[in-house]
């Protein structure tokens, strides 16, 4: 039986991703699979290399302002190549410029108000 570190949770969110080998920087757009804090499974028509170290900006958009929009960033690299995708192993941070406050991200407790 497989143990894993963390926890998978299957979440389909629109990404963008880019490699470099020797002489081009490549990119690619796709779907994420499934998300964990140790990293992601990609759909996508278009694979990097096992082993290829990538970027990927994850969008997450929660109303019809895109100023509202969360990003995500991913450093990490390709664990696992198959057909239609490709998994990732990095840690997911913010994206530089991201707002973390407000109503989107806040937490509350049940039965906590905002005063």
């Amino acid at each position: 039986m497989e143990q894993r570190a963390t926890t998978r949770y299957d979440i389909e969110l629109p990404v963008s991703f880019r490699w470099q080998d020797k002489e081009t920087t490549h990119h690619g757009r796709g779907l994420t699979r499934n998300m964990s804090t140790g990293g992601l499974f990609i759909t996508s028509s278009r694979s990097p290399v096992p082993s290829a170290n990538l970027t990927v900006e994850i969008r997450v958009s929660w109303s019809e302002r895109p100023a509202q929009d969360v990003r995500l960033n991913v450093k990490g690299r390709v664990i696992r190549v198959e057909e239609g995708g490709f998994a990732v192993e990095g840690a997911i941070s913010f994206a530089r410029g991201t707002k973390t406050t407000g109503p989107v991200l806040k937490y509350r407790k049940e039965g906590q108000n905002d005063s």
